[in-house]
């Protein structure tokens, strides 16, 4: 006897790490050579259909293995399946149609870590981490782990007031660990998941700035009644801890420098009030001021060189009064006065006396004066 048969059914299949063509059938199975008053039917035997591999990328065709049979489904002379020979058939391998395609996995994921960081002028979310990440639908025998791919976390800003969400960007991935099959990645193709974004506990934190100053300039002035050091300045002002790509300047805020009295007597040190700040000169990542905390110097007061020199003043006088007096024996002139006396502040006569050139009638013909003015009081009020 003879017999025929091809491959029919369904030629492809997802992926389930084996080479058996599960939805593939034998198909047209015929048996010639019966006897009068046989009807034979074709038995698929041990016969199973297989794809060449496995894989995804290489599975090209189907074909059989296994031992095909028949069977007496009605004998009218009786007869045995001994009674005949039987040579199965040449089944032809099947390539149109055929293939194996990729098993779908899923995969779930979420944000964890640190979520917050110090300012440093990207959104990057440095400790934030991909927690729980987990795939689904691996083959028996797989065993399958989540990769973070080209995933991303961020910020959705980079500045410290507007920092409340971290989102991912880019694509994750999947690797496997072990594979008692022989899978590999391309057996599967993979939907990465949908990661929510978290704003609970999210933030940017401000970057410490420390800086340092010193006090220069001229450190004497001539007394003008007040503390302030006109001519003191603060120098070498420099901020430190700036990130990448900014350039930071001291600035003098509300700093002020003052003498510790205003006094030519007791001046002796100059210090600082108020409070100094910075300002952003450039900034190639954008920074703002608040992305700052800002740390002002502790400026030493100096004393070296440290005065307030006595101011200057004049004064103008004339004679006036009685110029003439009755001859006492003496020189002084007893009627004139010391007339017009003028000074930036109150004028004194001090130790001033007006005093004849002579004492007698006959040769007494001027008024001078000897002694000293008396200096004023500084707190004297000034003339007008």
């Amino acid at each position: 006897m003879t017999s025929t048969a091809s491959i029919g059914g369904t030629l492809t299949k997802t992926y389930d790490g084996t080479t058996a063509a599960t939805g593939a059938t034998i198909a047209s199975g015929t048996v010639l050579g019966a006897v009068a008053g046989d009807t034979l039917a074709f038995s698929n035997g041990s016969l199973a259909l297989n794809y060449n591999t496995s894989h995804v990328s290489t599975a090209t065709t189907i074909d059989d293995t296994g031992t095909a049979g028949f069977t007496i489904t009605s004998s009218t002379p009786g007869s045995l399946t001994s009674d005949y020979s039987f040579t199965g058939p040449t089944i032809a391998a099947v390539t149109a149609g055929v293939g194996i395609t990729a098993a779908p996995l899923t995969s779930t994921a979420s944000i964890g870590g640190t979520l917050t960081k110090t300012y440093d002028g990207t959104t990057a979310a440095t400790g934030a981490t991909i927690a729980s990440g987990t795939v689904l639908g691996a083959v028996a025998g797989d065993t399958l782990a989540f990769s973070n791919g080209s995933l991303a976390l961020n910020y959705n800003t980079s500045h410290v007031s507007t920092a409340t969400t971290i989102d991912d960007t880019g694509t994750a991935g999947f690797t496997i660990t072990s594979s008692t099959p022989g899978s590999l990645t391309s057996d599967y193709s993979f939907t990465g998941p949908t990661i929510a974004a978290v704003t609970a506990g999210v933030g940017i934190t401000t970057k410490a700035l420390t800086s340092t100053a010193s006090i220069g300039g001229t450190l004497t002035k001539t007394y003008d009644g007040t503390t302030a050091a006109t001519g003191a300045t603060i120098a070498s002002g420099t901020v430190l801890g700036a990130v990448a790509g900014d350039t930071l300047a001291f600035s003098n805020g509300s700093l002020a420098l003052n003498y510790n009295t205003s006094h030519v007597s007791t001046a002796t040190t100059i210090d600082d009030t108020g409070t100094a700040g910075f300002t952003n000169t450039s900034s190639t990542p954008g920074s703002l001021t608040s992305d700052y905390s800002f740390t002002g110097p502790n400026i030493a007061a100096v004393t070296a060189g440290v005065g307030i020199t006595a101011a200057p003043l004049t004064s103008t006088a004339s004679i006036g009064g009685t110029l003439t007096k009755t001859y006492d024996g003496t020189t002084a002139a007893t009627g004139a006065t010391i007339a017009s006396g003028t000074v930036l502040l109150v004028f004194s006569n001090g130790s001033l006396a007006l005093t004849h050139n002579t004492s007698h009638v006959s040769t007494a013909t001027t008024i001078d004066d000897t002694g000293t003015l008396a200096s004023p009081s500084p707190a004297a009020p000034r003339a007008a």
